[in-house]
């Protein structure tokens, strides 16, 4: 069976320049991000880190974080929600 019903989301995001996926927390889930393509900020609890392609995240239940598109082009990611 190729459905699992632990993966809540996986995805390929595109931010557009100048827009965001706003602060949020996770309760009861984690998400991973797998940056592609772009620039821009993560924000992991208050810490800001520079996104570059090749950048993996990981947020756990409980925790935090954001994304901003600082540069001129689309930041894509690879988005991954896994329900604990």
């Amino acid at each position: 069976d190729l459905w699992d019903p632990k993966v809540r989301l996986f995805s390929l995001i595109q931010v557009k320049p100048g827009e965001e996926v706003e602060y949020h927390t996770h309760i009861g889930e984690s998400e991973t991000f797998f940056f592609l393509s772009g620039r821009g900020i993560y924000n992991d609890n208050g810490t800001k880190v520079d996104i570059v392609p090749g950048m993996v995240s990981f947020t756990p239940s409980g925790q935090g974080h954001s994304v901003k598109n600082t540069g001129t082009e689309e930041l894509t990611f690879i988005a991954l929600i896994v329900v604990d």
